[in-house]
C-alpha cells in the first residue's frame, strides 16, 4: 500500500510538471507572436505613412513601390480622362477614382465614381493585356455610366419598342425584313439580289424563318440568294447583314464591280445591322451618306435614363407616364392602343390554337389547355374566387405559341419576349375589373420608358447580351406596369423593375434547334409569374432600396458583354447543344 501511495504521487507529480512546462510553453509562442505582429504593424504604418518614410534610405519595399506606383499611374491617367476641357462641370461636386481588381493579371477594372447634383454616376474602366510591369500606353477602353445625353435627345419614340409584325423573332425576322423592304425601295424594277448573313442572323436565321422574311421584304419573283455566314461576325454587332442588288454578267477589269459568287455586276450593296425589337442599323449605303450605330438619331425624349425621369416625376408630381404623354402626345395613346388590342387578339387566338408548332421539334401547343384546366378549377373553388396565376401563365403561353408559329405579335421589348407583358396585363385587367382602358395605356407607357431605357443604354438585343436582355427586360416591363395599375408610385414602379432584371441576370440565350420554342416559351410564362411577385413585394415597400435600376442595366451590359458567344443566340451552347 505505501508503494501504491508513493507512485501515485510520483506519477501526479510528473503530470502536474509537464502541464506547466506545457502552459510557459504557449505563453512564450503567445508572446513572441505579439511582439512580432507590433513589429510588422510598425513598419506598415511606417511604409505607408510619407512622414516615417524615406525613399532615399531604402526605407520603402520595392514591391511596396511597384504597386503604388501602379495605382498612382491608373488613379492619374483615369483622372485625365475623367477631367473634361474647362475643367468641372457646372453643378458638379466631386470627382472620385479608385482601382480595383488584382495587378498583374491579364485584365483589370477600375470603378469610379462622379458625383453630380447629388447623384452619383459610375463609370468603368478596363485594361487589357495587363504585365507585372505596368505600362501606362496600354489603350484603356473607357466608358461612363449613364452614357453621355446625345446632342438631339435622350430617347428613340416608343414606335421604335413597340411594333405589330410576324414573329418569331425581332431581331431575325422584323428586322431582316425592315432591312430587305428598305433595300428593295432602292431597286425596285430588279430581280435578283444576293444576300450574306453574319454571325447569330446565320446561326439559328433558318429556325427563325429569317430566309423567309428577307424573300418576303424584296421584289415579288425576285432571284434571291442566300449565304450563311456564322463563323463571321462584322465588328458593329453580331447580327450583320449585306445585300447587293446584281446587274447582268461581266467580266473582271472592266472597272466595275462583279460579285465573286455569280459573276455578275454589283449595282448596288447595303450593310445593315439588326440590334434587337425590328430596329435595324445602317452601317454604309453605296451611293449615300455612311451611317453607324453610334450616329443613332434621338428626337423624341430629353432623358435617357431612369435617374432622370424619377426625379422629374417627383418635381412635378406627375407618374411615369405622363412623361410619354408630355414628349409623344395622342399620337403615341393611338399607337398603344392599336398595340394593346393586337396584343389581345393574340391571346385569343392561342388561346383556341392546338396542335404542334412548326418545326422539328413538333412542340406541342399548351395554352388551350393550361387555360381550361385553370378555368376548372376556378369552377370547382368557386367563382367568387379571384382567378389563380394559372390563368395568367396560360394567356403567355397563348401569346408566345403564337410568336412561336410566326403568328402576328407585338415586340414588348422583343418577340422573344413579346408574351410577358399582354399575359400580365390581362391576367391584371380581370382580376381588377375597375381598370379602364386608359389605365392600360398609362401601364404600357411605363412599361414603354422601362424598355426604352434598356434599349438605350444596353441592349434588348438576345444575340448581344443574351436572354437576359430579352426575357429580364420583358419582366421589368410588366413587373413595372402592375405596379402603376396597382397605384404604386414611381419609385416602387421603379423598384419592381429593378428586380426583375436583377433575378435574370446571367441567364443564356440557347434556343433548341434555333426555334424560338424551347425553352423560350415556357420562360415567358414563368416571367409573368416573376413579374407578378416583384410588383407584389414593391407595393408591401416604401421604394427605397440599394441597386437602383440605372445600376441593373449596366450591370446587365456588363454580364452580356463577358457571356460568352454560343450562349448568345448561336444555338451553340446549353440547351441547345445537349438536347
Amino acid at each position: 500500500g505505501f508503494y501504491c501511495l508513493v507512485s501515485s504521487r510520483f506519477f501526479s507529480c510528473i503530470v502536474l510538471f509537464g502541464c506547466r512546462a506545457i502552459y510557459c510553453l504557449l505563453s512564450c509562442c503567445l508572446f513572441c507572436y505579439c511582439l512580432l505582429s507590433l513589429v510588422s504593424l510598425f513598419k506598415f504604418k511606417k511604409h505607408h505613412n510619407p512622414s516615417m518614410a524615406d525613399p532615399q534610405n531604402g526605407n520603402v519595399p520595392s514591391f511596396f513601390k511597384h504597386e503604388h506606383n501602379q495605382q498612382t499611374n491608373l488613379t492619374a491617367q483615369l483622372s485625365q480622362l475623367l477631367q473634361a476641357p474647362g475643367g468641372k462641370k457646372q453643378g458638379e461636386k466631386k470627382r472620385e477614382v479608385s482601382v480595383t481588381g488584382d495587378v498583374g493579371t491579364q485584365q483589370v477594372r477600375i470603378l469610379g465614381k462622379i458625383h453630380d447634383h447629388e447623384r452619383e454616376h459610375v463609370f468603368v474602366s478596363k485594361l487589357k493585356g495587363f504585365t507585372s510591369q505596368f505600362d501606362i500606353s496600354l489603350p484603356i477602353e473607357y466608358e461612363t455610366f449613364p452614357p453621355k445625353k446625345p446632342h438631339t435627345g435622350g430617347m428613340q419614340s416608343l414606335k421604335k419598342l413597340y411594333r405589330i409584325g410576324l414573329g418569331p423573332s425581332s431581331s431575325h425576322t422584323m428586322g431582316p425584313r425592315r432591312a430587305a423592304e428598305k433595300f428593295a425601295d432602292r431597286f425596285p424594277s430588279h430581280r435578283h439580289f444576293s444576300v450574306k448573313l453574319y454571325g447569330s442572323l446565320a446561326a439559328t436565321g433558318k429556325g427563325h424563318l429569317t430566309d423567309i422574311a428577307i424573300i418576303g421584304g424584296l421584289p415579288e419573283n425576285s432571284e434571291v440568294s442566300i449565304e450563311w455566314a456564322p463563323q463571321e461576325v462584322l465588328p458593329t454587332h453580331t447580327n450583320g447583314m449585306r445585300f447587293r442588288a446584281l446587274g447582268e454578267k461581266i467580266e473582271e477589269g472592266q472597272g466595275k464591280r462583279v460579285d465573286p459568287d455569280s459573276g455578275l455586276e454589283i449595282l448596288g450593296e447595303y450593310i445593315c445591322y439588326s440590334v434587337g425589337g425590328g430596329s435595324i442599323v445602317d452601317e454604309k449605303t453605296v451611293g449615300g451618306p455612311p451611317e453607324c450605330a453610334s450616329s443613332a438619331v434621338y428626337d423624341v425624349y430629353d432623358m435617357h435614363t431612369m435617374n432622370d425621369m424619377l426625379e422629374w416625376c417627383e418635381e412635378n408630381g406627375e407618374p411615369l407616364s405622363a412623361i410619354v404623354w408630355k414628349c409623344e402626345g395622342d399620337e403615341m395613346k393611338k399607337h398603344l392602343g392599336d398595340c394593346y388590342d393586337a396584343m389581345m387578339e393574340s391571346i385569343d387566338r392561342g388561346l383556341t390554337a392546338t396542335g404542334a408548332l412548326p418545326g422539328p421539334l413538333k412542340y406541342p401547343r399548351k395554352a388551350c389547355a393550361t387555360y381550361r384546366k385553370a378555368q376548372y378549377q376556378r369552377r370547382f373553388e368557386g367563382s367568387q374566387q379571384p382567378p389563380s396565376r394559372t390563368i395568367a401563365m396560360a394567356y403567355t403561353l397563348a401569346v408566345a405559341e403564337e410568336n412561336g408559329s410566326g403568328g402576328r405579335v407585338v415586340t414588348a421589348p422583343t418577340c422573344g419576349s413579346c408574351a410577358v407583358l399582354p399575359g400580365t396585363l390581362r391576367y391584371i385587367r380581370e382580376v381588377n375589373p375597375f381598370l379602364s382602358r386608359d389605365d392600360i395605356l398609362d401601364a404600357m407607357a411605363t412599361a414603354g420608358l422601362i424598355g426604352n431605357v434598356m434599349k438605350t443604354n444596353a441592349s434588348i438585343s438576345g444575340a448581344a447580351v443574351g436572354c437576359q436582355g430579352e426575357i429580364g427586360t420583358g419582366c421589368a416591363m410588366a413587373a413595372g406596369a402592375v405596379v402603376q395599375l396597382l397605384g404604386g408610385t414611381p419609385a416602387q414602379v421603379e423598384y419592381a423593375a429593378e428586380m426583375a432584371i436583377e433575378h435574370h441576370l446571367g441567364m443564356t440565350c440557347d434556343p433548341v434547334e434555333g426555334l424560338v420554342q424551347v425553352p423560350c416559351i415556357e420562360r415567358c410564362g414563368f416571367a409573368t409569374l416573376r413579374a407578378l411577385d416583384c410588383a407584389d413585394y414593391a407595393l408591401m415597400s416604401d421604394g427605397r432600396h440599394l441597386v437602383s435600376y440605372d445600376e441593373v442595366v449596366l450591370t446587365l451590359k456588363l454580364t452580356g458583354e463577358d457571356i460568352r458567344t454560343a450562349y448568345r443566340e448561336t444555338a451553340g451552347g446549353g440547351l441547345a447543344k445537349t438536347y
